[in-house]
């Protein structure tokens, strides 16, 4: 038998971080693949007297890649070893993005001209001779790559790569399970909503919950007081699923909020592509990160089993560190969510 990784929270005694539990069972190959292509151009910004940046009003993704390292090797395969410097976002195809460009010397010797090379996306304004927000939206059902220029003298002087998506939205059932012998503790609504939309609004995915009746199941067949999570799915965990599975609201995953695991500390159980996950703690981004294992998103260092993976990206959502600040999704990322479909 091969080894399958499944990823959990996990919080120790000297703070909050997360573990992969190893069991013995058939790998899934929930690895994300290399992306076709190798979209843009690495351009050194440091070269250039303009650069674009994340906008404070942009509803969708941006990765600049900009707390990598040098040597950083990207854990996705989309782009080459060292430090990647060309901006992406992404779009919605029913969505306005915005971007921040910023002149290093203002106001411009020259117009400054904004243009892309699509044919399916609009911008404004047109050109500038300081900086300025710039707002890009495409047509409707656009799903490809473009790239934003800024010009001057007919010489570019940034570049930023820009994904757009279909609009894709999906919907997640909530449910707080009791064991007849203790009761577990709830997350609100609106901590769950305020955790899951803007980090999946990244990948341009709309997010909503069902709250579904809270339930009391007798599933601690062992009588310990406590969920037996020790490999996917134990008899307890699928105990909990036999009961609680909600079809008649049409919900693509399930959450189950139930206290008392049984590995100290652990704060959610997901395992790769899958329907149903656990949460025993750590509130609304625990979700969030668990919903990202069922999707099929890794640990940010599981590509490889050594550094420089491992420590990089400190606030990306699936980085092992938990963090309420951990709420960043990369290009890569967008990609394997937006193509990810619910397993039934």
């Amino acid at each position: 038998m091969n080894e399958k990784i499944i990823a959990v929270y996990f919080r120790s005694l000297a703070g909050a971080l997360l573990c992969a539990a190893t069991i013995c069972a058939s790998r899934l190959s929930a690895q994300i693949q290399n992306v076709n292509g190798n979209p843009g151009k690495s351009v050194m910004l440091s070269d250039m007297p303009a650069c674009f940046e994340q906008d404070a009003g942009h509803p969708f993704g941006f990765d600049d890649y900009t707390n990598w390292s040098l040597s950083a090797d990207d854990y996705y395969s989309v782009r080459p070893v060292g430090k990647c410097t060309l901006p992406f976002a992404s779009v919605a195809d029913n969505g306005v993005g915005l971007t921040f460009f910023r002149l290093k010397s203002s106001p411009a010797p020259s117009t400054v001209s904004f243009s892309e090379d699509s044919g399916f996306m609009f911008l404004s304004p047109s050109s500038t001779l300081t900086s300025t927000t710039l707002s890009f939206y495409p047509t409707l059902g656009w799903d490809s790559m473009a790239n934003i220029d800024a010009e001057m003298n007919s010489k570019r002087i940034a570049r930023l790569c820009v994904k757009g998506f279909v609009h894709k939205s999906i919907k997640i059932g909530v449910r707080l399970v009791h064991e007849t012998s203790y009761n577990s503790n709830d997350i609100a609504d609106n901590e769950i909503l305020s955790a899951l939309m803007p980090v999946y609004l990244q990948a341009c995915i709309a997010v909503s919950i069902c709250r579904l009746p809270a339930k009391i199941v007798s599933f601690d067949l062992d009588h310990d007081g406590m969920l037996d999570i020790s490999n996917w799915t134990t008899s307890e965990m699928q105990a909990i699923i036999n009961e609680c599975d909600d079809n008649s609201n049409n919900c693509d995953y399930m959450i189950y909020i139930v206290s008392n695991p049984n590995c100290y500390g652990v704060l959610g159980i997901m395992d790769f592509n899958q329907r149903h996950g656990f949460i025993h703690g750590g509130g609304g981004t625990t979700i969030a990160h668990e919903l990202g294992h069922g999707q099929g998103l890794v640990h940010t260092y599981e590509r490889n089993s050594s550094p420089p993976e491992k420590g990089i990206d400190r606030f990306n959502l699936m980085n092992p560190t938990y963090s309420q600040n951990m709420t960043k999704l990369r290009f890569a990322q967008w990609i394997q969510l937006h193509n990810n479909q619910p397993n039934q």
